[in-house]
């Protein structure tokens, strides 16, 4: 296989801004079945609780021979992992996407997601561990550091890696959806990447002289949603974490207000029918346009 020639891409920290029902689809391949790089990093800051109150031996373990199967297996869909970084006088924690090479023994090649310019700020930091998406699990690997430059880091495998954590609730990818966020007459527009049954993920991008520090991220926003046809949300939301960056950044948003009552109550309530079976509502999603059960 060849290496890849994509230009490497930086997974900047994620910072935390508060605290982080169940959809049932008609077909399992209506959903993402990849963790997002956003869930990635979020399931990082848990899997670094999970290690210092327990001890690896109290996780499922994942043998060698396993962890180099889904290891291929990444490369073959041209996906990546994550790999952790600690900074060596303040201790803070840097991410970076890589994508993994064929691996047939001991060592690891991952390429890196990012330009040249991005990789400076590695001579401030010590390499910690790696981070391997498995369905909606992460596998968490502890290797040795063989060398690392500008355009690769070699590892060599430890025996076991170890599962550190799952994602409980399913995200699900949206297409062509708009979406605008709104803090103190501020305007900034974006896509909405996905969402699940509690919070929404968008992707937002400056246009000059719009900076991201415009956005106060302790104060509640308001967004909405549209495609070309008609808007499908508009509500005022929390910001939960949010990623760095300049150009664009990523925002996980938490909508304030559960339902929404779009009519007056009437003055007499009309009679109510209880059906037996229960019917099965079947409709397309907008943000999917999906078919849902």
């Amino acid at each position: 296989m060849e290496t890849s020639k994509k230009k490497p891409q930086l997974i900047e920290p994620f910072v935390e801004d508060g605290n982080s029902d169940k959809t049932r689809s008609t077909s399992q391949a209506d959903v993402d079945p990849q963790i997002s790089v956003t869930e990635k990093t979020d399931i990082y800051a848990v899997s670094r609780r999970i290690t210092e109150e327990k001890g690896l031996e109290d996780r499922k373990p994942v043998s060698k021979d396993q962890l180099i199967n889904k290891l291929n297996f990444i490369n073959f869909q041209d996906s990546t992992l994550l790999i952790n970084f600690k900074h060596r006088n303040y201790h803070t924690r840097l991410t970076l996407l890589a994508r993994p090479q064929p691996c047939l023994a001991n060592t690891l090649d991952c390429v890196w997601e990012k330009t040249e310019e991005g990789l400076q700020v590695l001579d401030f930091y010590e390499f910690q561990n790696i981070l391997i998406p498995d369905s909606q699990n992460l596998i968490q690997v502890e290797p040795e550091l063989i060398r690392m430059d500008k355009n690769v880091i070699r590892l060599r495998l430890p025996d076991y890696g170890f599962e550190v954590s799952s994602r409980k609730v399913i995200r699900y990818r949206c297409q062509d959806i708009k979406a605008q966020l709104i803090q103190n007459s501020s305007l900034f527009c974006g896509t909405l990447e996905d969402f699940n049954a509690g919070s929404l993920k968008i992707e937002l991008k400056t246009a000059p002289p719009q900076t991201f520090e415009w956005i106060n991220s302790e104060s509640p926003v308001n967004l909405i949603l549209s495609d070309q046809k008609e808007t499908y949300y508009a509500g005022e939301c929390k910001i939960i974490r949010q990623s760095a960056g300049r150009k664009s950044r990523v925002y996980i948003l938490k909508p304030l207000v559960n339902a929404i009552q779009r009519f007056k109550h009437k003055e007499f309530r009309s009679h109510r029918y209880h059906l037996t079976p229960s019917p099965d509502v079947l409709f397309r999603h907008p943000f999917t346009n999906k078919m849902f059960e």
